[in-house]
């Protein structure tokens, strides 16, 4: 009997630990992909900058 109980109390500890696992996963690949998006809004604003600059570079010559 207390092997049986055992088992089972084993098995029940690997199911909530492989659920907590899953779970942490899924928000690590949230935040990759909010970090991506963030990075491509950067990198837009970046050449919109560049592209004002220029555009009053060449009228104040």
């Amino acid at each position: 009997m207390k092997k049986l109980l055992f088992l089972l109390s084993a098995i029940l500890l690997m199911v909530v630990l492989g659920a907590c696992s899953n779970e942490e996963a899924s928000k690590g690949e949230e935040n990759k992909e909010d970090a991506a998006a963030a990075k491509t809004e950067a990198a837009d604003e970046s050449k919109e900058v560049r592209s004002a600059l220029l555009s009053y570079q060449r009228g104040s010559d």
